[in-house]
């Protein structure tokens, strides 16, 4: 029992354990229009699945020795990879996996045995030299040396991260000077595959003080601000100088765009969204709205019927211009919760329109064009 729980937290004990046992079992997940329910195991990106893994391996593994006839001379576990020394031979080892694997159905276990005095585990190949063990740096037979392209759309400071992790890896693991120095060319010739330039990779092997960031700088808040090469960089030299501590963020992902498991959106019942009406002379209406798409368009449409120009761009057009509208071709280009990034939102794409029917809601500056024609390429491409 935690005595000091009380002065941490104003909840009851009782009351957290009531909430941890709806996370545990509220495990649903939806993909496209059909709902799941997860029966075995803790869902993957759930804040608790780490916590609460480790703490059934810790149970799992006590079982499993506690009970054995043999017990592992040494078990190491790092989440769910044990390194385990057995001095009672080959056959009692397989006796000893299989009682393992018979205690829960879903618990499978794979083994894997010490070849030529050595035995990967993890990226540590463990080599066995006499009465000692020394280790070195271990890739897997799969692996293809490739890393974070150099040219890839992504700040210089995650590049430098890619080369000194891999750096420090080497220092912590490698015991012997020429397993380090061979893993050290090892590195050098994979990061060339990636275009990384030998200068930028030895900048970040032999930092001098100019590149070495200081730690007396204090910040005076934070700024966390997209990532657009080129810009991004210029916003981190104006915060420096400011006292403000500049944070990119990567909005767009590779897995947010493969992974869209909700369900298909019919496009007239959106609501919050930027949208388009084209009409038969070639222009189009830019607008956004907080309600469903359908009543924005019916309430254009009444406008039309009932003559109230001055309450609707779309209507005067029509009334003046006498040209068809292709209500059937509206469609959504962005959905934007909060207002007035959507009015950003709904201007920006108006400022690519020529002559576009529609006001827009703010102004942006002219020298933001070359930025949103980029982002808007984007999105569309993500549509296709």
């Amino acid at each position: 029992m935690d005595s000091s729980f009380p002065e941490r937290s104003p909840l009851q004990v009782e009351d957290v354990m009531e909430l941890l046992d709806i996370c545990l079992k509220t495990t649903y997940f939806q993909f496209e229009d059909t709902f799941y329910q997860q029966k075995e195991g803790m869902a993957m990106g759930n804040s608790l699945s780490p916590v609460v893994g480790n703490i059934f391996m810790e149970h799992f593994e006590e079982i499993a020795i506690d009970t054995a006839e043999y017990k592992p001379a040494k078990w190491l576990r790092y989440v769910d990879d044990m390194f385990v020394i057995w001095p009672y031979g080959p056959e009692e080892l397989q006796k000893f996996l299989q009682h393992s694997n018979n205690i829960r159905p879903t618990i499978k276990f794979t083994m894997e045995v010490e070849v030529n005095n050595a035995l990967p585990f993890l990226h540590v190949l463990v080599m066995k030299q006499g009465p000692k063990l020394t280790t070195k740096v271990y890739w897997k037979p799969t692996h293809t040396g490739r890393y974070l392209h150099f040219k890839s759309n992504h700040p210089h400071h995650v590049k430098r991260g890619v080369v000194h992790s891999l750096v420090n890896r080497a220092k912590v693991i490698c015991q012997n000077q020429k397993d380090f120095s061979k893993e050290i060319r090892n590195i050098r010739h994979d990061l060339m595959l990636s275009e990384y330039p030998k200068e930028f990779v030895d900048s970040v092997l032999k930092p001098s003080k100019r590149n070495r960031p200081s730690s007396d700088t204090t910040y005076q808040g934070t700024v966390i601000i997209p990532y657009v090469k080129g810009i991004a960089e210029k916003f981190r030299r104006i915060g420096n100088r400011l006292q403000l501590r500049t944070i990119f963020k990567t909005k767009h992902t590779l897995q947010g765009t493969l992974m869209k498991t909700g369900p298909s959106r019919d496009a007239q019942k959106t609501k919050q969204c930027v949208y388009s009406i084209p009409r038969d002379c070639g222009r189009c209406y830019i607008g956004e709205t907080s309600r469903p798409l359908e009543v924005r368009i019916k309430e254009h449409k009444y406008n039309m019927t009932q003559g109230l120009l001055e309450k609707s761009k779309l209507a005067q057009h029509a009334y003046k211009e006498d040209h068809k509208i292709r209500w059937n071709e509206a469609k959504v280009l962005q959905i934007k919760p909060n207002t007035t990034y959507r009015r950003y939102k709904e201007s920006a794409h108006m400022s690519l329109l020529d002559r576009p029917i529609s006001q827009p809601s703010v102004d942006i500056s002219p020298i933001w064009a070359p930025v949103i024609t980029a982002e808007i390429k984007r999105l569309q491409r993500r549509q296709v």
